[in-house]
């Protein structure tokens, strides 16, 4: 399920960026090992002016995004951890995650409003 929101993640950092020219294709690259022993990966989408957005499938973090300054300077925007450690546990470990603590949480979750059940 990460995995699904990383993509839509770069699919709308791709359509948000309708004056690029985005080059085809993504790399991947391993990011680190949870303390639980599941890998995490590392996207990377980059367009024609050298903007680049990365997210992990570790709560699919975004965890850079380069962008050029007025002069052309590219700069990091993104506020976050350098590694998967701080991530998982850092005082401020849900910087740029997509995903928190509560993430299907509400599985099984229904309310009732006018006599119909309304599932989550």
């Amino acid at each position: 399920m990460n995995r699904f929101f990383a993509f839509l993640y770069l699919a709308v950092f791709v359509t948000a960026c309708a004056e690029c020219e985005v080059i085809p294709g993504m790399k991947t690259a391993f990011y680190g090992i949870t303390q639980d022993g599941d890998t995490v990966t590392q996207y990377t989408l980059t367009n024609a002016s050298g903007a680049q957005f990365k997210v992990i499938d570790y709560g699919c973090r975004v965890t850079n995004i380069m962008v050029p300054d007025r002069e052309g300077k590219m700069a990091d925007v993104v506020l976050g951890y350098e590694n998967l450690k701080d991530y998982e546990t850092g005082a401020e470990r849900f910087f740029g995650a997509l995903l928190g603590r509560y993430a299907n949480r509400i599985a099984g979750g229904n309310f009732m409003i006018d006599s119909v059940r309304h599932q989550l």
